[in-house]
């Protein structure tokens, strides 16, 4: 990490180092793309407050890759990140995983799959409502 000039992440499991870490690697290398290779314990989601929380919805915290999204620094204020200036996925194995093999098929099945042609619909008359 210091040939980039970015902090390396110390603890892996703090949110803010490794929000602070994706933005200094992004600033550096400018990709087109932000992928994230791993379930939430080898790139942890981002813990952002539930703004509906309530007793209905008991999740007081939200976790979420959206900050990753964003160039605003590290908070858990989810109106801190309605402006995403990148694109990012994640390709998660299974939390706690230690069997390489499973996420070699997971990349090999994403480079390997073909898209399924759509299905013809059977044609309604017009007059009918679906």
């Amino acid at each position: 990490m210091k040939g980039y000039k970015v902090t390396a992440v110390k603890n892996e499991t703090d949110a803010r180092q490794n929000k602070r870490a994706i933005d200094g690697l992004y600033k550096h290398f400018q990709p087109d793309y932000i992928l994230i290779a791993g379930a939430q314990d080898v790139i942890p989601f981002q813990p952002l407050k539930n703004l509906i929380h309530s007793p209905d919805d008991e999740d007081a915290i939200v976790p979420s890759d959206l900050p990753y999204a964003c160039d605003k620094a590290w908070s858990d204020d989810p109106n801190k990140f309605v402006s995403p200036t990148r694109v990012v996925g994640r390709l998660p194995d299974l939390p706690g995983g230690k069997d390489p093999k499973y996420f070699h098929s997971l990349v090999r099945d994403a480079i390997t799959s073909k898209p399924r042609q759509p299905e013809r619909l059977p044609q309604l008359p017009e007059h009918q409502c679906v």
